[in-house]
């Protein structure tokens, strides 16, 4: 996929992310062309803090994950996605700079539903545990947190897991995916930074 493809949709899922969504989303505005972006999905689970006025201030619609979870929001957000593409972002996620030149074009291919970068912790000591990770399960590797989809398989494999609030959500998709003979591709040479709390200056 090219720059000029057609409009997609962008959800988020979060909570509590006032700490990180201003970096996280101006970083997105940076990475993402504005010209192919549709709507900006933002799913709420219940935050406390200033979570729903940044979204809204980045220009996100917001949606109230009443039942709370990852899977509950991630579902809510499917069902605004009107688009063929959809993109999933975390809060705490900062996109890769290249993440739009190299991870859309794999769903070029028929056999490919979904495709992503990977993430890697700010945390000097988590860093070395994902590095390993990495290195170790770089075939296994999934997460929807900078992700994007063919929205019509997504939906036809029933959406995200309804049952696994967190953690698993993921692997569940993943594993439904490749289970319906289709391939997940995680390019571990596009890195996010996956921040942590008190490690964001580092």
């Amino acid at each position: 996929m090219k720059s000029n493809m057609e409009k997609i949709d962008m959800v988020m899922w979060a909570k509590n992310g006032a700490l990180t969504l201003p970096l996280v989303l101006k970083r997105v505005e940076e990475v993402i062309p504005s010209e192919v972006i549709n709507k900006k999905i933002f799913v709420d689970d219940h935050s406390t803090d200033g979570s729903v006025p940044i979204a809204r201030d980045f220009g996100w619609s917001v949606f109230q994950n009443i039942r709370g979870g990852v899977d509950a929001g991630a579902n809510l957000a499917l069902r605004q996605v009107t688009t063929e593409y959809f993109i999933s972002l975390e809060q705490d996620v900062y996109l890769a700079k290249n993440w739009w030149e190299r991870i859309p074009r794999y769903l070029k291919r028929n056999d490919i539903a979904v495709a992503q970068g990977w993430r890697i912790s700010n945390h000097p000591v988590i860093k070395k545990i994902d590095e390993y990770s990495m290195e170790r399960f770089r075939y296994s590797l999934c997460s929807i947190d900078n992700t994007i989809y063919k929205t019509r398989i997504v939906r036809a494999l029933g959406g995200f897991s309804e049952h696994l609030k967190y953690p698993g959500v993921d692997a569940y998709i993943h594993q439904r995916v490749l289970n319906a003979g289709f391939k997940w591709i995680t390019d571990s040479s596009v890195l996010s930074i996956h921040f942590r709390m008190g490690e964001l200056r580092e």
